[in-house]
């Protein structure tokens, strides 16, 4: 298990609060009057208290509450058997995956788009039950499925997609499809978390260009075309060009 927010793990600190609250509060004296106070010389009134904790099972339970809320804050996601991180509990959300040319790049027998496909489908095994799940592409011409409790209609979409021969030229950069994402989480229940899984490759126009979270505060959570377990092909880049004529042509 992975923690999407692991920062607000510092809401822990706050656990010292519930035990001031016992050694701080106190009732205020109730006077009793009885027959024999009128044999008593008055003198002034004093109250004592004992600062220590009377309560403790009162005092636990308030604690692991607090601590039970932190946790929950943390967006706390499941990896296992898959090695994909999702939110653990019943959330809305969509699928953003790179339609881009780079992602024809092929890494052993398989294209780039062959592997985010297999991430997806290990994604789409990992969500909570309850929740609903749509898809988007940075292709502006790429398949658009609203959020549905049907994940099948989000793999379907994509087994389509890639029977056309894509990708191709012109897909936008992740972050530009980012706002088509969004929009499709506008009809969802703002009581659920919505979570928009990048799904892509590592490049500056691709998991490279997104923020943390979208506009609405939808969390993105990148998810790198390939697993773990392959291995990553070195870049390379173009750093200089020269042009010189053919000797024969002198």
């Amino acid at each position: 298990m992975t923690l999407l927010a692991p920062a607000l793990l510092l809401g822990l600190l706050g656990l010292g609060l519930p035990v001031v609250a016992h050694l701080l509060g106190r009732e205020p004296p109730r006077p009793i009057r009885f027959a024999a106070m009128r044999f008593l010389q008055a003198t002034d009134q004093s109250v004592s208290q004992r600062r220590t904790i009377q309560d403790w099972p009162l005092l636990v339970v308030r604690l692991l509450l607090l601590a039970l809320l932190v946790v929950v804050l943390t967006r706390p996601s499941s990896t296992a058997q898959t090695g994909v991180a999702v939110v653990g509990e019943p959330h809305d959300a969509v699928i953003l995956l790179d339609g881009s040319r780079s992602m024809e790049l092929r890494v052993g027998e398989r294209s780039m788009l062959e592997h985010a496909q297999q991430r997806v489908a290990a994604l789409l095994a990992s969500l909570p039950p309850g929740s609903r799940v749509g898809l988007v592409t940075s292709d502006p011409e790429g398949p658009r499925e609203e959020p549905s409790a049907d994940p099948d209609v989000v793999a379907a979409a994509i087994e389509r997609w890639l029977d056309e021969g894509r990708p191709r030229a012109g897909a936008w950069a992740l972050v530009d499809a980012l706002p088509t994402a969004t929009a499709l989480l506008h009809d969802a229940d703002e009581d659920r978390p919505r979570v928009i899984y990048a799904v892509g490759d590592a490049t500056a126009r691709g998991l490279g260009s997104l923020p943390a979270a979208a506009e609405g505060g939808a969390l993105v959570v990148p998810v790198p075309a390939l697993d773990d377990n392959v291995t990553r092909p070195e870049h390379v880049a173009i750093e200089d060009v020269r042009w010189e004529p053919a000797p024969e042509l002198d």
